[in-house]
């Protein structure tokens, strides 16, 4: 089985996704926001393949101390390389999508 990352894990869709790989046999590895919700420490103590870690995206320091834990786990889950370019206009494009459907029309570039 893979090894998955799931930010925003305690919770709503997160939370369902730890569960669902969780359930089929994946080691996950959920970011937290604040990994002491009720949900999420349930979620563990159920699935041994779940590792709950504190994530703040907002915060350097949280994102380079889950990084470090993603490095750490590359044997279970393969060779981790980020193109920024392209991840940068994937963010932008999703971004733009959610805002394009919400309002019910394209983003015009400026």
């Amino acid at each position: 089985m893979n090894t998955v990352a799931i930010t925003g894990a305690e919770q709503g869709l997160g939370l369902e996704l730890v569960r669902l790989y969780a359930q089929d046999g994946h080691s996950v590895l959920a970011g937290c926001l604040n990994p002491g919700r009720a949900e999420i420490t349930r979620l563990a103590s159920d699935f041994p393949n779940v590792k709950v870690l504190q994530l703040d995206v907002t915060r350097e320091g949280s994102v380079a101390a889950f990084a470090d834990v993603l490095r750490g786990n590359r044997h279970m889950c393969g060779h981790l390389q980020v193109d920024t370019s392209t991840w940068s206009a994937t963010v932008r494009d999703h971004v733009r999508g959610a805002i394009c459907t919400s309002q019910g029309g394209a983003v015009r570039e400026p």
